[in-house]
């Protein structure tokens, strides 16, 4: 291996790539160790600055791709990309935790950094509708606060066996509903023949149902959408929308379990709503314990918040998209308890179809 400027260049091209090295944007070999070398985008653009010189848009647009072809872990075979949009929410969430564990004055920054970034992540990703940001989210603070309440909370024998089978049970039920969200969407099929009560939809070329809506995320038609979920990167719709209230329940219900048992632990006395704020942890493990409790309480709150706006839905039998688009679902309309009994014994499903 040899250097040339600020390149690392391998003597040969037709050896293997190592952990470490990739083909970039330029169709070039180079190594990790070169991350912050060799960017002609980076030194033109701070030439034009200090210069004084405007900066075309297309120099940002070759900063911005230099930078994400060279978000890279070493892998087998050569370095793979990381997107930033998989490997900021990936980390976000434990390095907050190893942060809030420091004091409590580090706890109070930590939660107020979230909806921070999630603001931030908002406003970039507005013009990108496709993104496992928030999904990656998900999957990354529910193996926190699972990594949290088993690795520190239950250690503690304060919890008795009841209390952590019941929130095992929760635990198992939120992750069955949440694989059956993602593997049923109830997309409509491609297909030329269009019924009467059917309308062409043109972007995915499939006979459009009423009540069907299109999604720009998952580009396909869905029937009866409810919305697009970007936590779970996935659309509800009639398919799995059963699924969907049932993991909002369970996951409601095991953040709260679990918030509740480990202030329990964490802070000794009677619990109060304001012993959070004058409980003092003792321990490292204790702070980044009582920061997943907090954690685990603002995502009960939320995920109740979600839960009634379906239960109000599924109650005047409208979908989201019907509600935000003032549409008056097709036939006379039905009361409570009819509404609650067709969501219940699945009359409005859709028949499950093969995905293609």
């Amino acid at each position: 291996m040899a250097k040339n400027g600020d390149k690392i260049k391998m003597t040969s091209d037709q050896d293997p790539l190592c952990c470490c090295e990739y083909i970039n944007i330029d169709g070039e070999r180079s190594h990790l160790l070169a991350l912050c070398c060799d960017c002609e985008a980076i030194d033109d653009t701070v030439d034009r600055w200090l210069k004084g010189v405007a900066v075309p848009e297309s120099s940002y647009s070759k900063i911005w791709s230099t930078v994400m072809d060279r978000l890279r872990i070493p892998w087998f075979g050569g370095a793979r990309q990381c997107p930033w949009e998989v490997l900021i929410p990936a980390a976000t969430v434990p390095l907050l935790m190893l942060f809030a564990s420091l004091s409590m004055a580090t706890m109070m920054c930590s939660l107020a950094i979230i909806p921070l970034i999630l603001l931030i992540s908002r406003v970039v990703l507005r013009h990108q509708p496709k993104s496992l940001f928030y999904y990656i989210w998900t999957c990354s603070s529910f193996f926190t606060l699972f990594c949290i309440f088993e690795l520190y909370v239950v250690p503690m024998l304060l919890i008795s066996f009841y209390e952590h089978l019941l929130f095992a049970a929760l635990l198992a039920a939120a992750l069955l509903s949440w694989y059956r969200v993602r593997s049923r969407r109830g997309f409509c099929q491609p297909s030329s023949v269009v019924d009467a009560a059917e309308t062409f939809c043109e972007l995915c070329e499939a006979a459009r149902p009423a009540r069907a809506f299109h999604c720009v995320q998952c580009e396909r038609c869905v029937l009866l959408r409810d919305h697009h979920c970007a936590w779970l990167d996935c659309c509800v719709g009639g398919a799995n929308q059963r699924p969907f209230v049932v993991g909002l329940a369970s996951v409601a219900l095991a953040m709260a379990q679990a918030a509740w048992l480990t202030v329990a632990c964490v802070c000794p006395g009677p619990l109060t709503p304001w012993l959070v704020l004058t409980c003092r942890p003792d321990s490292t493990a204790g702070a980044a314990a009582l920061f997943g409790a907090l954690y685990a309480l603002v995502c009960a709150v939320l995920c109740s918040a979600v839960l009634a706006h379906q239960c109000l839905l599924i109650s005047l039998g409208q979908t989201g998209c019907e509600r935000r688009r003032h549409l008056t679902p097709p036939g006379p309309p039905a009361g409570l308890l009819v509404n609650w009994y067709r969501f219940l014994t699945g009359r409005d499903e859709p028949a499950p179809e093969p995905e293609q």
